[in-house]
């Protein structure tokens, strides 16, 4: 079965957060932004262009969107369900080659933003304080207690800071310097965070 080639207009979205994933979208004009709500506010998490595909972790695994896809201008998407992909794949080595290199990269992305310094590692380039807000954010995220002060994370700081192999002294500079950006209030049980999409943004904007 030949994929199927779908217009899109700008705003359109191609799939959304939380659905099952039953096609690979391959971009062949304009171009998908794709976005997570969290807190009420929309975060751009990335934006493919042209040669570029959206939604390969749900037609690979047949698992929901983690995040939802709009289209930016006027946008033409192949459609590939998941036998013609399999199909695709095996019969050229090219697309094969392509598709796991870009699967492997965005996976590394994910994991350098959600999970940096997780077990006390981390590479060259990442920081204490990125280590620890990423962390935070991973936490925040996996919490079931929210209010309307923000979302409870029950593990201190200093344990957290423990954990990474941060030192009381960076640990002092860090829990500083977000509470002075009032995006944390340290607690005795745990820390709230107000507003995990500024966190969010904090992360992105100093590329910690």
């Amino acid at each position: 079965m030949l994929p199927e080639g779908r217009d899109y207009q700008p705003g359109d979205v191609l799939f959304r957060e939380g659905e099952i994933g039953t096609h690979l979208f391959i971009i062949q004009q304009g171009g998908v932004r794709l976005v997570k709500e969290v807190d009420g506010q929309q975060l751009t998490l990335a934006e493919f262009r042209q040669g570029d595909f959206a939604g390969e972790a749900g037609v690979v695994c047949n698992s929901k969107h983690t995040a939802t896809a709009i289209a930016v201008g006027p946008t033409r998407c192949l459609l590939v369900d998941s036998p013609t992909l399999e199909t695709m794949i095996t019969t050229s080595a090219e697309i094969s080659v392509r598709f796991v290199k870009t699967l492997a990269e965005r996976l590394a992305q994910t994991q350098q933003l959600l999970f940096a310094g997780h077990n006390g590692q981390s590479e060259s380039e990442d920081t204490p304080l990125g280590r620890v807000c990423t962390t935070i954010v991973r936490l925040a995220e996996a919490s079931q207690e929210r209010d309307d002060d923000g979302v409870w994370v029950r593990q201190r700081l200093g344990d957290i800071g423990q954990q990474l192999g941060v030192s009381e002294q960076e640990l002092g500079e860090i829990s500083k310097n977000l509470m002075r950006s009032r995006l944390i209030r340290i607690k005795r049980d745990g820390i709230l965070v107000p507003d995990v999409a500024r966190m969010y943004e904090f992360i992105e904007s100093n590329q910690l």
